[in-house]
């Protein structure tokens, strides 16, 4: 084990795990970094690089393999896929204690429905939960670019923890108490993200993507609150803040997996985006929630021409803004 003793670990060693810890690191806080990847962390550790990221981990990230030293601190930040937070949440359960904090950085729900803090709530003893989003991107972190994000937590001392310790004057932090306002708005952005890759990609007029972000306000909103969250929350940093990189991002991964998809209905290049608006649409459809926006990019991606799609979401009934 390591003689340091860290105040956190981060679970996950992708480009957003890595970009976390060294964050942290590169402000003098040493930080371990769990991934169950032996040759990921061997290389990790030896050259401290990431095939994603230019450059160099800071050195007070210490990387491990070992979920037993992994866990030994209290502060936990999950940097993984909603797909693998269920097997991974009780792999770690033997070893986690109610003193646990965990906060995760996924943008979408895990395929039975449930949001990731849900999952780890049901499947673990630790119940002080919270979530990482807005509009922060990993690259971003790593460049050291001017940013925001918000921590959302029922739980005021997790929001106070995470943003004393992430607190620096390239990130503003930001709390919220809606914890699922906050989910649904990270899970919102799958669909967001691909529509507004369609309509780049296909040259649509220039007010649909402020249409797009706006209607998905709305939407998500409406979702937001058959789960127990509140409509506010979305027009935020962790709804439309969110969102808006969408519009303004063209190489992000979902939104070129948009605009591919618009002009080849029914391939869409992003399977985990393609699998996070079916699991959105399926828990709207189980709450009595109309999405239509997400409806419509699941039913491009299901092989319906884009024109098609668009034309359904021009002719629905109009009524009150907001509604």
């Amino acid at each position: 084990m390591s003689a340091v003793n860290p105040s956190a670990t981060v679970i996950g060693a992708g480009v957003w795990g890595v970009t976390l810890a060294s964050w942290a690191g590169g402000m003098g806080t040493p930080v371990r970094l769990w991934s169950s990847n032996a040759e990921k962390v061997q290389r990790l550790a030896e050259q401290r690089s990431h095939d994603g990221l230019d450059g160099e981990v800071s050195a007070q990230v210490f990387v491990t393999s070992d979920l037993e030293e992994a866990l030994q601190p209290e502060m936990l930040l999950l940097a993984v896929p909603p797909a693998h937070v269920r097997g991974l949440v009780e792999r770690m359960a033997p070893l986690l204690r109610p003193e646990h904090r965990i906060v995760h950085g996924a943008k979408g729900f895990c395929a039975d429905g449930r949001s990731v803090s849900q999952v780890i709530r049901d499947h673990s003893c630790v119940l002080r939960t919270g979530a990482l989003a807005g509009p922060v991107a990993p690259l971003d972190l790593w460049r050291g670019e001017d940013c925001a994000a918000v921590i959302a937590s029922p739980f005021s001392s997790l929001i106070d923890e995470v943003c004393e310790f992430l607190a620096h004057p390239q990130l503003r932090i930001y709390g919220s108490l809606d914890l699922m306002g906050v989910e649904v708005g990270g899970a919102m952005w799958a669909p967001v993200a691909l529509a507004a890759g369609m309509i780049s990609g296909a040259g649509l007029g220039r007010a649909l993507p402020a249409v797009l972000l706006t209607r998905a306000i709305v939407e998500a909103g409406r979702l937001s609150i058959a789960l127990g969250g509140t409509s506010q929350t979305l027009s935020g940093l962790a709804g439309v803040g969110d969102w808006m990189r969408a519009v303004n991002d063209p190489e992000d991964a979902l939104v070129s997996a948009g605009a591919a998809l618009g002009l080849h209905p029914g391939h869409c290049q992003h399977k985990e985006g393609a699998s996070r608006v079916a699991t959105l649409l399926s828990l709207a459809e189980r709450n009595a929630v109309d999405m239509p926006i997400t409806r419509a990019v699941h039913e491009v991606i299901e092989g319906r021409p884009l024109a098609d799609a668009l034309a359904v979401l021009m002719d629905l009934p109009t009524g009150l803004e907001g509604h």
